[in-house]
């Protein structure tokens, strides 16, 4: 992964990883959208096209490398 310091919000690449994923996966599940009962690991229990949709909204893009 490769993101890097967005100078318009004054956000490190850093607080972009680790804040927005944070952030979301927060609020999807105090929405209720992840609330499977067990123990799951995040690519299980995330509904992977809804959390990269919410990345894309902040300007974080998931891509493969060229």
């Amino acid at each position: 992964m490769v993101d890097f310091y967005d100078e318009k919000h004054d956000i490190s690449g850093m607080e972009r990883s680790t804040g927005y994923s944070l952030s979301i996966t927060g609020q999807m599940q105090a929405r209720g959208e992840i609330g499977k009962a067990g123990v799951f690991t995040p690519d299980e229990a995330v509904p992977a096209e809804k959390y990269v949709s919410e990345l894309a909204k902040r300007g974080v893009e998931i891509k493969p490398l060229q």
